[in-house]
């Protein structure tokens, strides 16, 4: 029999748990490639990205206030500092800036390699031990993403891909730092003040980035402002809730697998906006990466 896949972290029912609470996240977060190509059809891609955390930061202070939460200790601000740099700052700027010129199933597929990073930062940042079983099937996961990044770019990488692909990196260090303080700080309360102790510097980019493009509001759809909407309190905010809450319970590296879902989810919902066509090679790449993920849950069986 193989050995846990996590030796350090609770039970086999807590990683179930956990991979649970993490779907509900990404579930949510499936929706942000598609929305954010969208509203760059009427705004900027460094305005969209910024904004989006300016507001959030302002409804995560209110929440903070209303519920009276404690402010996190030394050990817990210092991994707030990660999460900020990689999910407030990091992600959606890289992520807003490629999909100006690839599609959303397209940066959907490389997104499948925020698992392996998350994973990586998780053993770093968690002091997680995960066993070779886990890291061949992450790695094997990493392994079918980047062949079909490939195919789609005709054996060639695209335009936007060195952005996304350094968007995973920041994404799995936003991700495995704020699921290690939600251990102690709360997944909700750990997302909120990450929004908010980044409020002065996100509050700048994004009053720089406004004086640069001057966008004319009037003329934007009602569409324009529900995807803005869900950007700023889904995508950066309350879908952190369910995510950090997961990671913390089941194993940052473990319960990160399930990002590989998502990669299954965004091209359906690019396809349901009617933004991007799904060619067969989607469906077969996305099943197989599923295909993974329920690998790595049978590896974490004791």
């Amino acid at each position: 029999m193989s050995s846990p896949l996590i030796s350090n972290l609770g039970t086999n029912a807590n990683v179930t748990r956990g991979m649970l609470i993490g779907f509900m996240g990404i579930a949510m977060f499936s929706f942000t490639l598609p929305m954010t190509r969208y509203a760059l059809r009427y705004s900027d891609a460094l305005l969209l990205s910024w904004s989006r955390a300016v507001i959030a930061g302002l409804v995560a202070a209110i929440l903070l206030l209303g519920m009276r939460q404690r402010r996190p200790n030394p050990s817990e601000f210092k991994l707030l500092i990660g999460a900020i740099v990689g999910i407030v700052i990091g992600w959606p700027t890289l992520s807003s800036l490629s999909m100006k010129f690839a599609p959303a199933a397209h940066g959907a597929v490389l997104n499948g390699l925020l698992p392996i990073s998350t994973a990586i930062m998780g053993a770093y940042l968690g002091k997680e031990r995960l066993s070779r079983s886990f890291w061949f099937a992450a790695f094997v996961g990493a392994a079918l993403v980047m062949v079909f990044a490939l195919w789609e770019g005709a054996g060639t990488v695209q335009a936007g891909d060195g952005l996304m692909l350094v968007a995973v990196v920041m994404g799995g260090l936003g991700y495995a730092a704020g699921g290690v303080a939600a251990r102690s700080l709360g997944g909700w309360q750990t997302i909120c003040w990450a929004l908010v102790i980044a409020l002065p510097l996100t509050s700048v980019l994004t009053a720089f980035a406004w004086h640069a493009n001057r966008p004319n509001l009037a003329l934007w759809p009602a569409q324009a402002w529900a995807a803005v909407a869900y950007l700023a309190l889904v995508s950066q905010l309350i879908g952190f809730f369910a995510w950090y809450a997961g990671l913390a319970m089941g194993g940052v590296g473990t319960v990160g697998q399930v990002q590989l879902l998502q990669v299954f989810m965004t091209v359906c919902a690019a396809a349901w906006m009617g933004l991007d066509p799904i060619p067969t090679r989607t469906w077969v790449f996305a099943l197989l990466v599923m295909g993974v993920l329920v690998w790595v849950k049978r590896l974490s069986r004791k």
